[in-house]
């Protein structure tokens, strides 16, 4: 991926202690300040952020809402790190409900 498309915008899917997940959103003005604050597998606190319903079209996770990170968000890494602290999210489909969900993008990307 070049560079300019990095830029556009960053998306990736949150992780809360509970273990309930939601999807977060950088918009491109706000990556030059958040990207170095983020890194896969790091525990981080994070402030002043806004809450707004999912995109229909796009849901990493099964959850209503999303959070849209912005310029005034504050991350702290969270040191040292909890070791019980859930690091990797998946919703597993049984084989049986995989027919109902062909040729529609609310659960599964690609062909």
């Amino acid at each position: 991926m070049s560079a300019k498309l990095q830029l556009l915008l960053i998306c990736f899917p949150f992780q809360f202690l509970q273990g309930t997940s939601i999807y977060v959103e950088i918009p491109p003005d706000s990556i030059p300040f958040l990207k170095p604050h983020l890194q896969e597998g790091k525990v981080v606190i994070i402030k002043k952020f806004v809450v707004e319903q999912a995109k229909p079209g796009y849901k990493v996770v099964q959850n209503p809402y999303m959070i849209k990170l912005n310029r005034r968000t504050i991350i702290t890494a969270v040191e040292p790190e909890p070791t019980m602290f859930p690091k990797i999210t998946y919703m597993l489909t049984p084989f049986s409900e995989l027919e109902q969900h062909k040729n529609m993008k609310d659960r599964f990307l690609g062909t």
